[in-house]
């Protein structure tokens, strides 16, 4: 009987404390510029190179993830 309460005291804390969290995420990526996150992908390779490089690699599983998440 202890035994589940310990286990019903567990799972609320740690829901509490994963719903504590989830309520900080949203506030720390308002408070980034939009230059900020501009800036920090100008010199990268788009979701599209990196797939087509995927497919001449012959990765095939992976460029449709990366296929997916460009059409996304």
């Amino acid at each position: 009987m202890m035994n589940r309460w310990l286990w019903a005291l567990g799972c609320m804390v740690s829901g509490l404390l994963l719903l504590f969290c989830g309520l900080l995420v949203p506030a720390y990526l308002r408070a980034v510029d939009v230059s900020v996150v501009q800036r920090a992908g100008w010199n990268t390779p788009a979701l599209t190179g990196q797939g087509l490089s995927l497919v001449s690699q012959q990765n095939l599983g992976v460029a449709r993830l990366f296929l997916e998440a460009a059409q996304a």
